[in-house]
C-alpha cells in the first residue's frame, strides 16, 4: 500500500512539474523549459511522461530557433523502438527543422516518408509549402487541391482554402529576365535597372557612366589638341569602364533581386499561414 501511494505521489509530482515546464514554454522561456523537461524525463519512471518530455523538448528547440539542436534531439530517438505516432512525430518535426534550415531536399524526404502513413494530410500540407518555396507552383496547387478533397482535418481544410488563392496568383507572376536587363544596360547604362523597377539605381548608373564618359571624351580632345600624352584620358576611361561593368552587374543582380521579392510576396502569406501553428 505504501509503495502504491509512493508511486502515485511520484506520478503526480511528474505532472505538476510538467505543468510548470509547459507554463515556461507558454511564456517563451524555452531554455528553462528544456532544462525542466530534461530533469523530469531523467527522474521519471513513466514512459508516457518521458515521451511527452521528448516531444516538448523538440518543440522548445524549434520555437527557440535552435533547429540543429532540434534535429540532433529527434535523431537521438531509437528508431527500432518507436511507435507509429512517435515515428510520425519525429519525421514531421525533422522536416520542419530542415525546412527552417533551408535544407529543402532533406525536408522533402521527411515529409514524403510521413505522408505515406499519416492520414490527415499534415505532411502533404508541408509539401505544398516546399513546392511553393522552390517555385513549383503548379505542383503545389495540384497537391493542395487533392488535399482539400480528401483531408478530414478541419484545420488543414481551412489552411488550404486560405493558401490556394495565393498559390494560383503566383502562376500569373512572370519573372523578369536578368540577361535582358544586362543587354539593356549594355546599350544604355541604367536602363536594365529601370527595367527591374530600380529607378534610383538606374539614374545613378546613367549619371556615373555618362559623366565619366563625357569627361573622358573632353579630356581626350584637350590632350589631343595640345599634343600631350593621353594619361588623364586613360585614367578617366579606366574608371568609366569600372562603372560600366558595375552597371552591367547591377542590372543583372537587381533583376534577380526583383524576382526574389516578387516570389516572396506570393510565398510569405502561404508560409505565415502554414507555419503560424505547426500542426503535429
Amino acid at each position: 500500500m505504501v509503495i502504491l501511494l509512493g508511486f502515485i505521489s511520484l506520478c503526480a509530482n511528474d505532472f505538476n512539474d510538467m505543468d510548470y515546464a509547459m507554463h515556461l514554454m507558454r511564456q517563451r522561456d524555452y531554455e528553462r523549459s528544456i532544462s525542466e523537461l530534461k530533469r523530469i524525463s531523467f527522474f521519471s519512471t513513466d514512459l508516457e511522461v518521458k515521451q511527452l518530455c521528448f516531444e516538448e523538448i523538440a518543440r522548445c528547440y524549434y520555437y527557440n530557433g535552435q533547429h540543429r539542436e532540434a534535429l540532433s534531439h529527434l535523431m537521438s530517438a531509437p528508431s527500432d523502438s518507436l511507435t507509429y505516432s512517435q515515428a510520425l512525430f519525429n519525421k514531421l518535426w525533422m522536416g520542419l527543422n530542415y525546412y527552417k534550415l533551408s535544407s529543402f531536399s532533406d525536408a522533402y524526404t521527411q515529409f514524403v516518408f510521413a505522408a505515406h502513413t499519416e492520414p490527415y494530410g499534415i505532411a502533404d500540407l508541408y509539401i505544398v509549402l516546399l513546392q511553393a518555396e522552390t517555385g513549383n507552383f503548379q505542383e503545389a496547387i495540384s497537391i493542395a487541391s487533392r488535399l482539400q478533397k480528401y483531408s478530414e482535418h478541419p484545420l488543414i481544410i481551412e489552411t488550404i482554402s486560405e493558401v490556394l488563392p495565393s498559390l494560383k496568383s503566383a502562376q500569373n507572376v512572370r519573372p523578369l529576365n536578368p540577361y535582358l536587363a544586362t543587354t539593356f544596360s549594355s546599350i544604355l547604362p541604367g536602363s536594365g535597372q529601370l527595367y527591374a523597377g530600380h529607378f534610383y539605381d538606374g539614374i545613378m548608373a546613367f549619371l556615373y557612366v555618362g559623366s565619366f564618359t563625357y569627361a573622358g571624351w573632353m579630356t581626350y580632345n584637350y590632350e589631343k589638341d595640345r599634343g600631350k600624352g593621353y594619361y588623364n584620358t586613360a585614367a578617366l576611361l579606366s574608371v568609366d569602364a569600372l562603372f560600366y561593368l558595375g552597371n552591367l552587374v547591377g542590372a543583372y543582380r537587381t533583376t534577380q533581386y526583383r524576382n526574389m521579392m516578387m516570389r516572396q510576396q506570393v510565398i510569405d502569406p502561404v508560409k505565415r499561414r502554414v507555419l503560424s501553428h505547426p500542426l503535429p
